[in-house]
């Protein structure tokens, strides 16, 4: 049962394994139900095979194969997802880890994903410890964003969405021969990652590689990377490359160090799309004012009656639609655009207004806005243009989305001779279907717009020293105050680069300004390389157990679960320090830091005890 009094969670488990004793086949499963939603969680943790080892008192771990599954059907959120986790491995010889997650919802068809592996928990494969490889698959319906991902993902491709359907695939490896800690190895490195969009077309990419030879007190190295960027040209069918690249190699001879790079580019970041058109289609709709149940019977209610012919396409079919003549033209649009000045003026229908205040900026990407802007719409009657003596008709916008649906959703309808904001305002009766439509229409009308709102921007996970090219940051926006509406995403991409004028700067000023002197002094971030720094990882707390068995002599620092060292010093009242040695009781000062440690038997174990010093 749940916390609350009306949330309750219902569970049955269940184990079972071959009669042998499970190690050719045993399962745990879990089924729970969860109220109100409802929602349905299945677990299954499934180990396939385990050889026996010759000696019966060693673990079973020479061989393994495990599934953990997990389904989950939320029907009040309206998603089932499902996750997959397969492991292969043999013991010192071959460990293979493959995630899979696929998803799914129902009320918005196009939000849907299939992931064997990802940017950050990629399918990953380990051979005799020495080589070591990963890759996924990414196959996204709406929309895939790079951002998402954490710092796994390349500099070049963190600020980069793929609209609609997307496809990202990567791959790496990297093998050690030899020991780092002995000085001597060699340690090789490569590994590429590419998505593709259909809608606008786009392909992005990046390729890298780096290699290091160590022999004691020399070290030869090399890296290079390379970017990619593919798009179609507007209005054609050719497509714009752009690709930069960089390689570098360096020499460490102990007391001093040589290196040098050089770089390719080809074309610029920018990238041309094909736009949307603006007019999707135009259809007339029945126009049928039903108060009571039982009328509607002579005509559709609320529905089309027929799709308008483009004149693009040829003349008119011999055998035209006829409707009534109160029926209602509908045009269908890809986005509400904006209004030009004279747009009344010139068309047959009153202005409804600009829709939503997006002021006709479409967003498709973080690189790409496109502008819509509507002048006129005229009405042909006989050939000539229709007007009306008593003024003109009037018109409104209609938006009927789903109310979780895509963000790539723009979709809107401008009704003539019309002034109702609904598609079916006769036909819908009272429903939840209802009450969507009415939630999406009018959610957001009593909220007031968002203010300004100030982007965080620093140089966290870029690139450590000079770059001709300049840096990409990502921003983190100031969250939005509660009771208002954004109509678009604040923009929290900066682009960072410097003057045509003072980015020509060659080895010498470089050279000149590390030594202290005037010259060209190129911009560069400083701070920690992650690569050559022994930085401590994030913060968590762990336990540890320091209880062990009695040995006549105990390894000076003792190593607990290969994470933790504790220095154990010669006598009671004295304290290792790994700079200066022993120190003697009588220069510490108690009950402040750092700690004096020592061993006491209590029955058949020993007790470590840590008591709190401070040295003067």
């Amino acid at each position: 049962m749940g916390n609350g009094s009306d949330r309750w969670s219902f569970g049955v488990g269940v184990l079972m394994g071959t009669a042998e004793g499970g190690f050719i086949v045993n399962m745990q499963g879990m089924f729970v139900l969860e109220l109100p939603g409802p929602r349905i969680l299945i677990m299954v943790k499934a180990q396939i095979i385990t050889l026996l080892p010759s000696n019966p008192a060693q673990p079973a771990t020479e061989l393994q194969v495990g599934i953990i599954g997990i389904v989950d059907i939320d029907f009040g959120r309206g998603q089932l997802t499902l996750g997959v986790m397969l492991n292969f491995s043999i013991e010192q010889v071959l460990a293979i880890t493959l995630p899979i997650e696929l998803y799914f919802n129902w009320n918005n068809p196009s939000d849907w994903h299939l992931w064997l592996g990802t940017i950050s928990q990629p399918a990953s494969a380990t051979i005799l410890d020495i080589v070591r490889g990963s890759a996924y698959l990414m196959i996204q319906g709406n929309e895939l964003d790079y951002s998402k991902f954490g710092n796994r993902v390349p500099q070049f491709l963190r600020n980069k969405k793929l609209q609609g359907i997307a496809i990202a695939v990567g791959l790496e490896a990297a093998i050690l021969l030899g020991s780092e800690g002995a000085g001597v190895y060699l340690k090789i490195a490569a590994g590429c990652h590419f998505g593709v969009s259909f809608s606008p077309f786009l392909v992005v990419g990046n390729m890298y590689f780096e290699g290091k030879l160590r022999l004691i007190i020399l070290s030869i190295g090399a890296r290079g990377s390379f970017d990619v960027l593919v798009s179609q040209i507007s209005g054609t069918n050719d497509l714009k490359v752009y690709i930069h690249g960089e390689v570098c190699g360096s020499i460490d001879l102990f007391f001093f160090e040589i290196s040098a790079c050089i770089g390719l580019s080809i074309g610029d970041e920018t990238f041309d799309v094909e736009p949307p058109k603006l007019v999707r289609g135009v259809y007339l709709q029945s126009f049928s004012p039903v108060l009571t149940n039982g009328q509607g019977t002579q005509r559709p209610i609320d529905a089309s009656l027929g799709t308008a012919h483009n004149m693009k396409d040829g003349p008119l079919p011999v055998n035209a639609l006829t409707v009534p003549i109160d029926s209602v033209p509908v045009i269908q649009m890809h986005a509400a655009p904006l209004l030009d000045s004279s747009f009344e003026a010139n068309s047959f229908v009153k202005s409804p207004g600009t829709y939503s205040g997006t002021g006709g900026s479409i967003q498709l990407s973080d690189e790409v806005k496109i502008n819509y802007t509507l002048k006129s719409i005229t009405l042909l009657e006989n050939n000539s243009t229709y007007s009306d003596p008593e003024g003109k008709p009037p018109s409104v916008w209609r938006i009927d989305r789903p109310q979780n649906g895509s963000p790539t959703d723009t979709s809107i309808d401008l009704a003539c001779f019309s002034r109702v904001p609904t598609t079916a305002p006769h036909a819908i009766e009272r429903s939840t279907e209802l009450n969507t439509n009415v939630t999406v229409r009018w959610e957001d009308a009593c909220k007031n717009p968002a203010p300004p709102s100030p982007v965080l921007f620093t140089f966290c996970e870029q690139k450590i020293g000079y770059s001709a090219n300049g840096w990409t940051l990502t921003g983190i926006p100031k969250p939005d105050p509660d009771g208002t509406v954004r109509t678009q995403p604040v923009n929290n991409v900066m682009r960072i680069y410097e003057p045509q004028s003072v980015k020509k700067f060659g080895l010498f000023d470089v050279v000149l300004s590390e030594a202290g002197y005037g010259g060209c002094n190129a911009a560069k971030v400083l701070g920690i390389d992650k690569l050559n720094a022994n930085i401590p990882p994030s913060r968590e707390q762990q336990c540890f157990k320091l209880i062990r068995k009695i040995k006549s002599f105990e390894t000076n620092p003792l190593l607990i679960d290969k994470s933790i060292k504790i220095y154990s010093a010669s006598e009671k009242n004295s304290f290792f320090n790994s700079i200066s040695g022993f120190i003697k009781h009588n220069q510490l000062n108690p009950f402040k830091s750092p700690y004096q440690t020592h061993f006491e038997p209590i029955k058949e174990t020993i007790a470590l005890s840590i008591k709190e010093y401070h040295a003067y």
